[in-house]
């Protein structure tokens, strides 16, 4: 593992504190996850996630610490490649877990960041399923989700041992990633809860803020309500994302859908293991 200087940024897309290492190009895909732990462990960086950065040349790449795809991480990419003058308002990126690039857009309001990224959904509604009353499965690109209604299955005291159980019980073991997403609020008010486990990296956190999980409850309501849906997400951070996705009850299909949001910069500088 090499010992040069990392340079970084730290950012907050609404909570969901997010390390990116800037110049990946040469740092091996296999060492992703150990660099990763050893970035956000407390005594370091501290954060929620880690990626990294590649932009010499083409669409510029994010590698997520598990190989997993991350919205927030996307959206926190966005602002820095408007911070470095890489985007002006819209663009493409490249993320792991996801064949396709994706389009990004960045706005400033009095130096504030907001960006929006267009999520991974799999056009087929069949990627919501129903596993038990109150319990729905999310499928996208690079991630799953496990959502639950909370007037069903209230957040226990120990949800990070509770979602261990879930995906044990649901054979979701092998996934990259899967996030088990507590629910409330309806469509009036919508607000998560989300814990997310990458199998790579075998970290979990109980996230303050969750970009696909946002998106995967926005399926769920808008299969609900049978047609398209815009919803703000109260996250546990207190902040909120927006979520907009097209669904097509006739059909059962999904379609452009988009997380957006403040991007706040923490930190940036060079750290060294």
């Amino acid at each position: 593992m090499s010992s040069r200087p990392y340079r970084f940024y730290k950012l907050s897309p609404g909570g969901n504190t997010t390390i990116l290492i800037m110049d990946a190009e040469t740092l091996p895909v296999a060492d992703h996850p150990a660099l990763a732990a050893r970035f956000m462990d407390p005594l370091h960086l501290q954060a929620e996630q880690v990626g990294f950065v590649s932009l010499n040349g083409g669409t510029p790449r994010l590698d997520m610490m598990g190989g997993e795809f991350c919205g927030n991480a996307a959206r926190c990419l966005t602002a820095v490649l408007a911070l470095e003058g890489h985007l002006d308002d819209v663009g493409s990126i490249s993320v792991s877990g996801v064949e396709d690039d994706l389009d990004v857009r960045v706005s400033r309001d009095n130096g504030a960041l907001s960006t929006a990224v267009q999520m991974p959904v799999r056009e087929d509604g069949a990627c919501i399923s129903d596993l038990a009353p109150g319990i729905a499965l999310a499928e996208l690109d690079g991630i799953t989700h496990l959502l639950l209604d909370e007037d069903e299955h209230s957040c226990p005291v120990d949800p990070i041992n509770a979602a261990a159980r879930l995906r044990a019980a649901h054979g979701l073991g092998e996934r990259d990633a899967v996030g088990c997403i507590w629910y409330s609020g309806g469509l009036a008010l919508p607000s998560i809860r989300p814990v997310v486990w990458v199998r790579e990296t075998n970290t979990t956190h109980l996230e303050t803020a969750c970009g696909s999980g946002t998106m995967a409850l926005t399926q769920l309501l808008a299969c609900q309500q049978g047609g398209p849906v815009c919803v703000r997400v109260l996250q546990p951070s207190g902040q909120s994302i927006e979520a907009r996705v097209d669904y097509d009850q006739s059909t059962g299909r999904f379609s452009d859908a988009w997380i957006s949001g403040r991007v706040e910069v923490i930190a940036k500088g060079i750290t060294y293991l």
